[in-house]
């Protein structure tokens, strides 16, 4: 049975790049990159490091890396990423089995390519849609597809590695048809565009399969001569794949020719091979699972700086909201602050003027008890003024001779200093009754007797304050010495009338001297 080898573009290449690198390394690079570096940059990482992926076989992880980079690519802008990332993309999905996404993807980039006239991935996307028409066992399909590809790089005069591999694949679903002649024109033509080539893996894939249809066309002697030329590039080249087909078809070129000796030293040297390359495969796939081991280990590493980076993002973040919160709250309280100083300027402000009209009113009374004593003489024959009486049994002449002794022992007696003066004791030291004094207060004064004694009692320690003489006595004292009987009852009485407590006012008078 003849080998017939199809080159396939891009993603899709046999992952002869793992081991022609230093696999390691190069992912250490990108991870570095994509941990390191922002746009286009990390996206270019992100898409190369999914080609590794690919050829290890991780197809789905490959496909996360390369959905990350288009998102970077399309949010930047770049076509071109975006067009690299998008036959990478269809190519995952391709090898995924996934043939409706990959055929999606395939023709968004299709329109893309066309309009970007971007010959390269047009080219490329082109050959992924005829491996899934292959793959649907679709060979007119797939050969139509191969000549539209074919006629996009010729008007380009286009002769590099994917005009070449796209000659190669239609050669090769031309001799699927049994059409050789087709199949050996095109080789012919994908043997001259490689002639100046040094891909020696590509000629010598070119040129075992020209053998195979020089063989199909019983042209034995140029199929020895071509699969020799095969076999010696693909020996010195150590593609062990390509070594294979060529010993095989050399084998039955001699078989063929009834050289059972030749056929059979080919056949031993076939079957040393196949063992050289099981070797081969089974020391790649070991190489596949410790480098997808190091991927996982350098996900795993990224996960864990990205779950690091989220906490310090976040725990900066508190800092930040820490310190504007402070500092909101530092604002509201110097804000309060100067509030607080402003009222307290004010309140100074209107307390010493409360304690200047305070001392004007003391020597307004001085001034007025000075003249009250020159009219005593006159207050006697005097008739008061009352207002109308509500209990008519009261006689104008008794209410005047009881106003007189109640004034009298208020203004000179003082009898308000007394701390257990009550209404009843007043009315008693006076030889009335309680009813009839506490109307002539009232009457007089309009005001109850308490009001009327805590006036006279904040006059006279107001007075008191207000004198030199005093200065040395206390607060205290000097409350009781105006008749009150309590510290509190003095700070709350006196305030209520001065508009200043007891001790402020004392402490303020020495400023308006």
């Amino acid at each position: 049975m003849l080998v017939r080898i199809i080159i396939v573009l891009g993603l899709c290449l046999s992952g002869t790049k793992l081991f022609t690198q230093n696999v390691p390394t190069e992912i250490d690079r990108l991870f570095n990159t994509i941990k390191n570096s922002k746009g286009a940059e990390k996206a270019e990482a992100l898409r190369e490091l999914g080609n590794y992926v690919f050829d290890i076989c991780d197809y789905a992880s490959a496909l996360n890396y390369h959905q990350e980079a288009l998102e970077i690519f399309r949010k930047l802008n770049d076509a071109n990423g975006e067009r690299n990332t998008l036959l990478s993309i269809s190519s995952d999905y391709f090898k995924m089995g996934s043939l409706d996404k990959a055929h999606y993807y395939t023709n968004e980039l299709l329109l893309k390519s066309a309009e970007a006239k971007d010959v390269k991935n047009l080219a490329g996307a082109l050959n992924n849609k005829a491996l899934a028409q292959i793959n649907q066992n679709k060979i007119d399909s797939a050969i139509n597809t191969c000549l539209q590809a074919l006629s996009v790089l010729e008007k380009t005069n286009d002769t590099t590695y994917i005009n070449v591999a796209i000659i190669n694949n239609l050669a090769m679903l031309y001799s699927e048809q049994g059409k050789v002649k087709n199949a050996y024109s095109y080789l012919q033509k994908a043997l001259m565009l490689l002639s100046e080539a040094k891909n020696t893996h590509d000629v010598a894939i070119v040129m075992v399969n020209l053998a195979n249809q020089q063989f199909s066309l019983k042209r034995y002697r140029n199929a020895l001569d071509t699969s020799m030329i095969a076999l010696q590039l693909s020996t010195k080249g150590q593609y062990l794949e390509v070594q294979l087909a060529a010993t095989n078809l050399i084998s039955q070129i001699y078989e063929s020719s009834n050289n059972k000796d030749s056929a059979l030293a080919y056949l031993k040297k076939s079957i040393s091979i196949k063992d050289t390359l099981l070797v081969k495969q089974n020391s790649e796939r070991i190489y596949k699972i410790e480098i997808r081991n190091t991927l996982k280990e350098k996900e795993h590493e990224n996960q864990l700086l990205v779950k690091n980076d989220k906490i310090k993002s976040l725990q900066l973040e508190n800092q930040r909201t820490w310190i504007y919160t402070l500092i909101i709250g530092m604002s509201i309280v110097l804000v309060l602050l100067v509030i607080v100083f402003y009222q307290s300027i004010r309140q100074l402000r209107t307390n010493k003027s409360l304690v200047k009209t305070n001392l004007e009113i003391v020597q307004s009374e001085k001034k007025i008890k000075e003249a009250n004593k020159k009219l005593q003489a006159q207050l006697s024959t005097q008739k008061v003024q009352v207002k109308k009486q509500t209990n008519p049994s009261i006689q104008t002449e008794q209410t005047q001779a009881l106003l007189s002794h109640l004034l009298q022992a208020l203004d000179e007696q003082k009898i308000f200093t007394k701390p257990e003066l009550t209404l009843s004791l007043l009315a008693t030291e006076l030889n009335t009754n309680r009813t009839y004094l506490s109307q002539i207060i009232k009457e007089h004064f309009n005001a109850g007797f308490t009001e009327v004694i805590n006036n006279y009692r904040v006059k006279e320690a107001r007075s008191l304050l207000a004198s030199p003489e005093n200065a040395n006595f206390t607060v205290d004292h000097i409350g009781a010495m105006a008749g009150f009987n309590s510290k509190a009852s003095f700070y709350a009485v006196f305030k209520q009338h001065t508009g200043v407590t007891p001790s402020y006012f004392q402490k303020s008078v020495p400023d308006f001297k």
